[in-house]
């Protein structure tokens, strides 16, 4: 198990979001871990910028709730 979202980008095959407790999203990283997602579940804004297949997120400020 891993919770740094950018090594499970970079490393995983698949990836299983959990949310209250219950699986919420369960498919390949790439389709898992997306910006839409991130911003859906944490409530955060994200990039994701990928560099010669090495990804990275940048987060910032937290959206309204």
């Amino acid at each position: 198990m891993i919770h740094d979202l950018a090594l499970a980008l970079n490393y995983s095959e698949k990836a299983i979001l959990m949310n209250e407790g219950k699986i919420a999203e369960y498919s390949g990283s790439g389709k898992v871990i997306t910006e839409a997602i991130l911003s859906e579940y944490f409530q955060v804004n994200s990039r994701i910028v990928s560099h010669e297949n090495n990804f990275l997120i940048n987060y910032s400020s937290q959206k309204n709730l």
